[in-house]
């Protein structure tokens, strides 16, 4: 959570301490949540409202981001957290995107499905940690 960290002392100016909190805390809601939301999907089922109820979360929670105003030095804007929490719900929900390959695919290609997600998840993941740095490193050249 390197980035969020940064990107919350840059924009919102949080202190190192407060933007650490804030993005651990963040961390805590998949810790418990997750499972409980494993529960209910077992038990009630539902898992594609689950999951486009993520997608609109972490959807929200950029459009949050992107309208919240930037803070000024020795004045954070603690509306930032309310993001990261939507960070932190869409985090919960993750998994049950992964628990549904099994439901869409046949037994026989479930470890195909498997394999795919992974490897979209992960060659994303490269792509955007090179596009940030890349991005990050343009802000501070200017």
């Amino acid at each position: 959570m390197y980035n969020g960290t940064d990107f919350l002392v840059k924009r919102y100016h949080f202190s190192h301490q407060q933007a650490g909190l804030v993005t651990g805390t963040s961390l805590l809601i998949p810790l418990i949540l997750t499972p409980i939301l494993g529960i209910i999907a077992d038990k009630k089922g539902r898992r594609s409202y689950m999951v486009v109820s993520g997608l609109i979360i972490i959807l929200a929670s950029h459009v949050y981001f992107l309208l919240l105003p930037s803070g000024s030095e020795g004045n954070p804007v603690n509306l930032a957290v309310g993001g990261m929490i939507g960070h932190g719900i869409f985090s919960a929900i993750f998994p049950l995107i992964i628990s549904c390959i099994e439901l869409v695919l046949t037994p026989e290609l479930a470890g195909l499905g498997f394999g795919l997600v992974v490897s979209v998840q992960t060659g994303m993941t490269m792509l955007v940690t090179i596009i940030t740095g890349l991005l990050h490193d343009e802000t501070l050249q200017t």
